[in-house]
């Protein structure tokens, strides 16, 4: 399933979720919410690569830039858990200025 665009905070909250979860050395400390943990939760170096740009009904050139974060099979809390939070990072940039630098829009989480 894909979601909407979402902001970078709720972005890193499912990740960190989707981490506490799934990873075996992600704990909440104690006397931690979930949501405590997830809104403190830094943000990973994530690798975005170049998937598809097209021109939307506003006129501007939306680009969308896949990343993922994987889980090592010894990592996973059980084998049967995702390994892979997809995530894809959406850029606009006006086509009446195409020189100018392509700003964040939010990102796109695909859930398993």
């Amino acid at each position: 399933m894909i979601s909407e665009v979402i902001s970078e905070r709720e972005m890193r909250e499912k990740l960190a979720l989707w981490m506490l979860e799934n990873r075996r050395g992600t704990v909440l400390p104690q006397g931690m919410t979930k949501e405590e943990f997830a809104a403190d939760y830094p943000m990973p170096d994530i690798a975005f690569e170049h998937t598809q740009s097209y021109a939307d009904a506003n006129g501007n050139l939306v680009t969308l830039c896949k990343g993922e974060v994987r889980i090592k099979d010894w990592e996973r809390k059980t084998p049967s858990s995702p390994c892979v939070f997809t995530v894809y990072k959406v850029l606009e940039t006006p086509l009446s200025n195409p020189d100018t630098e392509p700003f964040p829009k939010g990102y796109i989480v695909v859930e398993l």
